[in-house]
């Protein structure tokens, strides 16, 4: 007899809703009861079955399909929400939608001997983290006109593709849009 291995879930999409009331699906082993909070799952194949909720959530994660640049926009400002410009007061937010299609987040944090985190740089750490690329970044702040600073750049260029479009938005919602190296035109790039 064969010994257990350790294995991880490939990053297929799957379709899923969760459910309000108790239901009953047809699976390809038989009719399945499930309990309301459940989770209906259509498979890779097309083949239904259901997940308790506490399993749903601590396996699955929603998947934002190439996201409008609306949907990363939105994002960054509810992010941006738990910025702590204890210094500077201004809230900056930022999203960063990756190769996988993965979106993370970050915002900017001040502490109190003047050292900072940019909003920037602690989603760029997530994009790393998740051994991923960026390829499209949104950033917001409730100020008139900005641009990241030299060394958020420095971090974005490093971890996102160097044509990613940087997406900008005002407290106006006025929005500008860069191609990342455009903010940097020099950078040494290897």
């Amino acid at each position: 007899m064969s010994e257990f291995k350790k294995y991880v879930k490939k990053p297929i999409p799957i379709q899923a809703k969760q459910n309000d009331v108790d239901f009953e699906i047809d699976t390809l082993e038989g009719k399945m009861q499930a309990k309301a909070g459940d989770y209906e799952i259509i498979g890779v194949r097309g083949e239904r079955y259901s997940c308790k909720k506490y399993i749903f959530e601590e396996t699955y994660e929603e998947f934002i399909e190439s996201p409008t640049d609306d949907k990363l926009l939105e994002m960054a400002w509810k992010t941006r929400k738990k910025a702590y410009p204890w210094k500077s007061g201004t809230k900056v937010g930022c999203a960063i939608a990756t190769k996988s299609g993965k979106v993370v987040t970050g915002f900017n944090m001040e502490g109190l001997w003047m050292t900072s985190i940019h909003a920037e740089v602690c989603a760029v750490t997530k994009v790393v983290e998740g051994g991923e690329e960026g390829v499209k970044i949104a950033i917001v702040a409730e100020t008139t006109h900005f641009t990241p600073c030299g060394a958020c750049i420095d971090w974005l260029i490093q971890f996102c593709d160097k044509n990613s479009p940087v997406i900008i938005e005002n407290k106006e919602r006025k929005r500008s849009e860069y191609k990342l190296i455009d903010l940097c035109p020099h950078y040494p790039i290897q």
